[in-house]
């Protein structure tokens, strides 16, 4: 079987998770030929993921490909040249691009957010649309993604996904918002959960207190690992952490992600958190942005609990790194974390997301009662690990084979 996957950028999340499938698709199934065409990716770059997938086996072909075109003077040609490149360049670039897909068995693009299918290539073809946040609208915000325009553009994109590829989808959920928004589709999506994202080994004790020491952490802390995306819905959780204050005042906030770092601040008041004065030291929030996957492995294990307070999402990826760990998870009370808990058999504390008493009273519930969150957390750590991604693998290798056989 030769497996071509598309994947031209994808959050940090993103790529582990294609990594996590593709090394274990190739672990299952050695003699399969699995390429993944990227195009440049500061993400990719940044935690070597190029290195991860060549040394599983995987052929990494970077695209699109430059053309190069001679550049005319003239007022009319400085406005012409750039259009005119730009064109040529889409064009010639997915010309190359379909060629190379034509020569494998099955494609399956794996972050279709930004992206077009390429229709010419008459191969089985399936994508997974992970969510599908950008059909609904959560108020207004800084970067406001979540407009008309935003939707239209993936939705148009998705439409045309719709009509040459079979969806796979990570939960019960997800499948209901496919079927809602695009009820008319030929092929009803296939549902795949996934396991853990990251495979870190335990940290003894001495050892992780030693690193947690060295990037400045000898305080307990509760870990929010995420982005600013508006839908992941932090604003609650500052109210909420005021009042965990009041009761704990030595427990920090540390949070990771994109467009988290660089951002110390004290919580003063329920309704907003202050940036540290001249001379202030003492902060209670601090956002330290992407990490590495050894400086996340570090935070991770030393957290006291790990916190997701999402407001709509396919799944939980910070409860699986959690729950692997034995990490105690408290997270939103929304229908895919619900489903994923129940499949998983793992435990949480749950909390509504809106409201930032409850998520206050879920924190504090997990702090006076740590013995017994620990305990849950050993329970799902045993739980999770019944459930590897060599399954995974393996359900989406299913998938592959019954269509290609089709064709």
């Amino acid at each position: 079987m030769k497996v071509a996957v598309v994947c031209h950028r994808a959050s940090a999340g993103g790529w582990n998770y294609v990594f996590m499938l593709l090394s274990n698709l190739k672990r299952c199934y050695p003699n399969w030929e699995i390429s993944l065409f990227h195009a440049h990716d500061v993400t990719l770059d940044l935690f070597g993921f190029k290195e991860k997938f060549a040394e599983s086996g995987i052929n990494v072909c970077h695209c699109p490909f430059n053309v190069k075109l001679h550049r005319r003077g003239g007022l009319v040609n400085k406005i012409w040249y750039p259009i005119r490149k730009t064109i040529l360049k889409i064009r010639i670039r997915r010309a190359n691009v379909a060629d190379k897909l034509k020569k494998h068995d099955v494609v399956f693009y794996a972050w279709p957010y930004g992206i077009e299918p390429f229709e010419s290539v008459d191969k089985p073809t399936f994508f997974i649309p992970h969510d599908f946040i950008y059909t609904h609208w959560f108020g207004f915000h800084c970067g406001n993604l979540y407009n008309e325009s935003f939707f239209r553009t993936n939705y148009d994109a998705h439409l045309k996904f719709c009509k040459i590829a079979t969806p796979i989808v990570s939960s019960p959920y997800v499948a209901a918002e496919f079927k809602n928004t695009f009820p008319d589709s030929a092929q009803m999506p296939r549902v795949v959960y996934l396991s853990r994202f990251n495979e870190f080994e335990k940290i003894p004790g001495a050892e992780l207190k030693q690193k947690l020491k060295k990037i400045g952490i000898d305080f307990p802390y509760l870990l929010w690992p995420s982005n600013w995306m508006y839908h992941k819905n932090i604003a609650p959780l500052l109210g909420a952490f005021y009042e965990v204050k009041q009761k704990y005042p030595d427990v920090k906030l540390i949070l990771t992600g994109n467009n988290t770092k660089n951002q110390r601040v004290v919580c003063r008041s329920p309704f907003y958190c202050d940036h540290l004065k001249p001379g202030e030291t003492d902060w209670d929030i601090w956002g330290m942005g992407e990490l590495p996957p050894d400086d996340f492995a570090v935070l991770l294990q030393g957290a006291t609990a790990v916190i997701n307070t999402s407001l709509c999402e396919a799944g939980a990826g910070s409860a699986l790194d959690a729950w692997s760990m034995g990490i105690p998870m408290i997270m939103s009370d929304i229908e895919p974390f619900r489903q994923q808990v129940e499949y998983l058999g793992t435990c949480a504390e749950f909390f509504d997301p809106r409201n930032s008493h409850d998520i206050a009273n879920a924190i504090l519930h997990v702090l006076d009662n740590l013995t017994d969150a620990r305990k849950n957390a050993k329970k799902s750590e045993k739980a999770i690990a019944k459930y590897t991604w060599a399954d995974v693998a393996r359900q989406y290798a299913e998938i592959f084979m019954e269509k290609a056989d089709e064709k």
